[in-house]
């Protein structure tokens, strides 16, 4: 999907949370311009970055990533969909805990800078 592409697709859906994924350190550029756009045209629309390859880069990259409109940067799918899960109506919790499986069930390790493993 081209950065664009989200903005009118984001509308039309209505969407709520939206997940960007990039893998360090090259795609943080790209990162961080798509969370600038997508906060810019829906101020309320929850962002969370998965910043795969490197947790250490991630950590520095949250400062920057949090100034251009993200709410959550992660560097794990499980870290991915706890948040996920946080920020989405309650009617679809069960359906994301099934589908992370039984070991996968709590949704607590979330805190408004960055999912905690």
């Amino acid at each position: 999907m081209m950065s664009g592409e989200p903005i009118g697709w984001i509308r039309e859906e209505k969407t709520d949370v939206v997940c960007i994924s990039a893998v360090a350190p090259t795609n943080i550029i790209h990162a961080r311009h798509l969370c600038a756009k997508l906060r810019k045209n829906f101020p309320d629309l929850k962002i969370i970055v998965g910043l795969w390859g490197n947790p250490e880069k991630a950590k520095k990259a949250l400062a920057i990533l949090r100034d251009c409109g993200a709410n959550d940067v992660v560097t794990t799918v499980t870290e991915a969909v706890e948040c996920t899960a946080k920020y989405l109506p309650i009617r679809f919790l069960p359906d994301i805990l099934e589908s992370t499986g039984p070991a996968n069930t709590t949704v607590n390790h979330c805190t408004e800078n960055r999912c905690l493993s």
